[in-house]
């Protein structure tokens, strides 16, 4: 049973089956979805998403229509409102069992619940989105350097950084989606 609710709620009774068909052996996890308000610095290309009380990097525009936001939600501001957390680098469709790392622009499917744990994955940090912000590569299938908990978090990758006048421009070219 897969239960969605609006932002700031949780998605309960998610089945979790590897490619193979098979489901992994805590077959129920929590994926949370986006639920505050997105900030900018004003000095900096970064977006953020508020959730728990702490700020989680977005890694591409694209990744942010993913989620569910526009651009007109950006709230710029001259110091961040929270701590900053972990990127956002795992997502999930509602309606497809396969969760995917976001990584240098792609995105690999976790191929099993034993390479999710090995990473240090977390089904907290799990986020719906409406489509995949990328294209989706090779499997993982095995421990990548720099994931696991004892390791730090691979580099996230910045906005672009858009003049203020080339900001509105596509501002209005989205907006007309």
């Amino acid at each position: 049973m897969v239960l969605v609710k609006s932002r700031g709620a949780l998605l309960s009774g998610v089945l979790l089956i590897s490619s193979t068909g098979l489901i992994f052996s805590s077959a129920i996890a929590d994926a949370a979805t986006v639920p505050g308000p997105i900030y900018k610095l004003s000095n900096g290309p970064t977006v953020y998403v508020d959730h728990n009380g702490s700020l989680h990097a977005v890694a591409s525009p694209a990744m942010l229509y993913a989620l569910g936001y526009q651009w007109r939600e950006l709230i710029t501001v001259k110091t961040l409102p929270a701590s900053i957390g972990q990127p956002i680098n795992l997502l999930k469709l509602p309606a497809s069992p396969q969760v995917y790392w976001y990584q240098n622009g792609q995105l690999h499917w976790i191929e099993n619940e034993k390479v999710f744990s090995a990473n240090g994955f977390q089904w907290s940090n799990v986020y719906l989105v409406r489509n995949l912000p990328a294209p989706v590569e090779t499997p993982l299938t095995g421990i990548i350097k720099g994931t696991n908990t004892e390791s730090p978090q691979p580099l996230m990758h910045r906005f672009p950084h858009f003049p203020i006048f080339q900001l509105e421009v596509l501002k209005r070219l989205l907006l007309r989606r």
